[in-house]
């Protein structure tokens, strides 16, 4: 059935008493690494509790996983490669949490925000404290053609503008793995495909090949950087596209669905203030509020609003609409959020 959502594996040492915590855990990796207990305090009690949560989703020749996992040292030996046939390359996101690492003479200190790329056809050793990340496992066989470029980077922190934009890309992909059908698949395959293509070997090609899903991130970020920015006064077009490091002409294209990015602004705008004037703790004059946000003609202000949601911004306070669908909605799928820019 091509719409039914993918399997989504789960793990937790949570429900368990707190002495079997750590040896759970350490059975459950031990085919890929060796764990052990570590503390910033000192030695730890063999039976002191434990916590590590993952959830996987297998995509075929991508498998991701979301991991939560209280520091510990790990290995990666030499047997392991010879016993095991999870012959991967692994990108890691960290989100929280800080661990350094040795592979060979390279060494790596990670920190929130890196990307990491490592492979498990190499020996490494390391330690981190608690840490949550986002973990991509990617297939030898299936993305052999890239192999001396992944290899050549191995166990080292990805870093550039296309590393910030696969990280954004992974990052939002996280949020709709739970809902994500078999149907769906073969895009999400083929975007990180491309992504990690252009970013080990970012070719003029390899760049083009990875469009849509560039353009995918690099919307994600434009979105986040006006919402938090849409209280300036010089918020327009040249802001965000300094703010993002790409033309202007760049930042047409990704908002050419939206009506452009001055009406997204807009938009944006017209949403903050309704939030706020149907916000029953938020006791402002709604002159006030159409103010902050760029709006200084109220009659103007008024006519905006009625023509965005029906009703008059007065209307909007005296019913206290607190669950009025906003001017720009969320995506409902990774289809949606994916082609929220042109990607003719």
């Amino acid at each position: 059935m091509p719409n039914r959502i993918i399997r989504e594996d789960r793990f937790s040492t949570g429900d368990l008493p707190e002495k079997e915590q750590f040896e759970c855990w350490r059975e459950q990796v031990a085919p890929i690494i060796n764990v052990s207990r570590t503390s910033e305090a000192g030695p730890v009690s063999p039976k002191a509790g434990f916590f590590a949560e993952a959830k996987g989703y297998d995509l075929g020749k991508i498998l991701i996983a979301e991991a939560t996992v209280d520091a510990e040292l790990y290995e990666h030996s030499a047997e392991h490669i010879r016993a095991n046939s999870t012959d991967h390359w692994l990108f890691t996101v960290r989100k929280t949490g800080f661990a350094v690492s040795r592979s060979g003479d390279r060494v790596v200190q990670s920190s929130p925000g890196t990307l990491e790329l490592r492979s498990l056809a190499y020996p490494y050793i390391g330690s981190s404290s608690q840490t949550e990340a986002l973990y991509v496992f990617l297939d030898r066989d299936e993305f052999s053609g890239l192999a001396q470029d992944l290899d050549g980077a191995n166990h080292t922190l990805i870093r550039g503008n296309t590393s910030t934009l696969v990280k954004e890309y992974l990052l939002n992909l996280e949020r709709y793995l739970p809902s994500l059908r078999l149907n769906e698949l073969s895009v999400v395959v083929d975007s990180v495909s491309a992504l990690v293509a252009a970013t080990v070997e970012p070719t003029d090609k390899k760049m083009s090949e990875a469009q849509v899903p560039i353009a995918a991130a690099r919307f994600e970020l434009a979105r986040r950087y006006i919402e938090a920015h849409l209280a300036a006064p010089e918020l327009n077009a040249d802001r965000v596209s300094q703010a993002l490091g790409i033309s202007r002409r760049q930042i047409y294209y990704l908002f050419e669905k939206q009506g452009g990015v001055a009406n997204f602004i807009r938009k944006r705008r017209l949403a903050a203030c309704h939030d706020a004037i149907a916000n029953v703790a938020d006791h402002r004059l709604i002159q006030t509020i159409a103010y902050k946000y760029g709006f200084g003609d109220p009659a103007q202000f008024s006519r905006q609003f009625r023509r965005e949601y029906g009703y008059s911004p007065s209307e909007a306070r005296q019913a206290k609409l607190h669950g009025q669908k906003l001017g720009q909605s969320a995506p409902r799928t990774f289809f949606e959020w994916l082609n929220q820019v042109r990607n003719d």
